[in-house]
């Protein structure tokens, strides 16, 4: 197949060993991506490039996988060992409508190229919230600064372009294609490949926020998680903050921190009084909050997510309850001090985040997405953990403490009555079932509307990388 598109589309496909070959493959945050090779790279500049990769890769059934931002942490993602890797690091449009209300985005893009292009209109979408992160994000949820205000950022796709299985070029919204429009919010790559997305854009200025750092002991852990159930109750009435809690672990120092985010949608000199309880906390090492842009921000959470080490994610979601969240915080703190030695350059943290009534009722809008969560349910905690390391001959033990953590995590929510079905993709370990935490019935909706737009099943066979219906 690499020959066939080297014909059609010369100076776009690069071979192994190649200068622009080894260029893309260095570009993946995780190193465990990199490492995958496949038998050639191609860079599409339209759609229509796209529609011909498909054709002929269902044609020849050669293998493909696809990459935007190249943020996936486990090999075959978005890399494919011995298929084509479609790369969108030239497809990155950037437009505003004449209204200002829909900005349409190249697959290409990171969150930082989209938001230093709006900023200086005094514009936003709702997009991700670490800078060197793709457009792939739009696909598995995504979750924003802005959500409480306006949603997730799949909440807020007025259409999408894609190529679907034969190769057709789509524009797919709630009129056109309304089961595909539901589809795509939430259903990660089983549908097509989407060339473009196009985005409702809001007003935006500058943001207050930033970085808070404490000394994470027992005394404090559970007033950290106190503050967190207050804050998920109150952002209810006021929705321009956003929180997220985390706490890494810092090698060199072998010492936990809480790395606490706290943003607001208004330039105030001050922090705003929903963050009082989580700023009474002591002792605090650092702060960075100040007045800053969108971009500026991203950057900063970028900061601390370098490229280049082997990386897992994993993630399940609870009824918030401090209790139970100081429990599997220590618990992941024993797990990693279990790991003796101690793996070269480990990088672990475990992250809170809300899920609150505010974001969960912006799920029903515009016939709502795939994701099967509801108000009802609500508020909710979203509980990861992303761990970094340097050495492969480490991947077996931190994978297996990773899983043996959540295992016991999602047991003892079981146990207490807190947990909920729901992984959310974005954050999803390997071995995760995405799809099965979203419902039976939406399972069975996805699975439905693969098979009357994929009947040959292209993205389940030939795009077999990052999460599958089980078709």
């Amino acid at each position: 197949m690499c020959g066939i598109l080297q014909g059609l589309y010369p100076g776009k496909v690069s071979l192994q060993s190649s200068p622009g070959y080894l260029a893309q493959q260095a570009n993946y945050w995780s190193s465990r991506q990199a490492e995958v090779a496949p038998r050639c790279r191609i860079q599409p500049t339209a759609a229509s490039d796209v529609s011909a990769i498909v054709v002929v890769a269902d044609y020849t059934g050669c293998q493909f996988a696809v990459k935007g931002g190249g943020h996936a942490t486990f090999q075959g993602a978005s890399n494919i060992e011995d298929g084509i890797t479609i790369d969108f690091g030239q497809m990155k449009t950037l437009s505003v409508s004449a209204d200002q209300k829909v900005t349409q985005v190249g697959p290409g893009n990171t969150w930082v190229d989209v938001y230093s292009y709006l900023t200086p209109q005094g514009l936003i979408v709702i997009g991700g919230r670490v800078a060197a992160i793709g457009m792939g994000l739009l696909l598995g949820g995504g979750i924003s600064f802005l959500s409480n205000q306006y949603g997730w950022a799949c909440d807020n796709i007025n259409s999408y372009e894609i190529v679907n299985a034969t190769g057709d070029i789509l524009t797919v919204d709630r009129a056109t294609e309304p089961d595909l429009f539901w589809a795509l919010r939430g259903g990660g790559n089983n549908f097509g490949i989407v060339t473009r997305f196009d985005l409702a854009t809001y007003p935006q200025g500058l943001f207050f926020g930033g970085e808070v750092y404490y000394s994470a002991t027992s005394n404090n852990s559970l007033s950290m998680f106190n503050a967190f159930s207050h804050f998920t109750d109150r952002v209810v009435s006021d929705p321009k903050a956003a929180l997220i809690l985390g706490s890494a672990y810092v090698q060199v120092s072998d010492s936990w921190l809480f790395t606490n985010s706290y943003e607001y949608a208004d330039p105030v000199p001050i922090a705003p009084p929903i963050f009082d309880e989580f700023l009474a906390i002591e002792p605090k090492v650092a702060s960075t909050l100040r007045v800053a842009t969108m971009s500026d921000l991203a950057l900063e959470l970028n900061s601390y997510q370098p490229n280049g080490l082997r990386e897992t994610y994993i993630a399940a979601t609870f009824k918030i309850d401090p209790t139970f969240m100081y429990d599997a915080y220590f618990d992941f703190r024993d797990s990693v001090k279990s790991l003796q030695p101690q793996p070269l350059g480990i990088l672990p943290a475990i992250i809170f985040q809300p899920i609150g009534l505010n974001e969960l009722n912006f799920m029903l809008k515009d016939g709502g997405n795939a994701l099967g969560l509801s108000p009802e349910e609500g508020p909710l905690l979203l509980l990861s953990l992303g761990v970094g390391w340097s050495n492969l001959a480490d991947d077996a033990r931190i994978l297996a403490m990773t899983e043996a953590w959540m295992d016991r995590t999602i047991e003892a929510g079981k146990n207490r009555g807190l947990f909920h079905r729901y992984v959310y993709q974005n954050y999803a370990g390997k071995n995760q079932d995405v799809f099965a935490g979203y419902g039976e019935e939406n399972l069975q909706k996805l699975r439905d509307i693969s098979r009357r737009y994929d009947p040959s099943g292209v993205f389940q066979r030939l795009q077999p990388g990052y999460f599958k219906l089980g078709l």
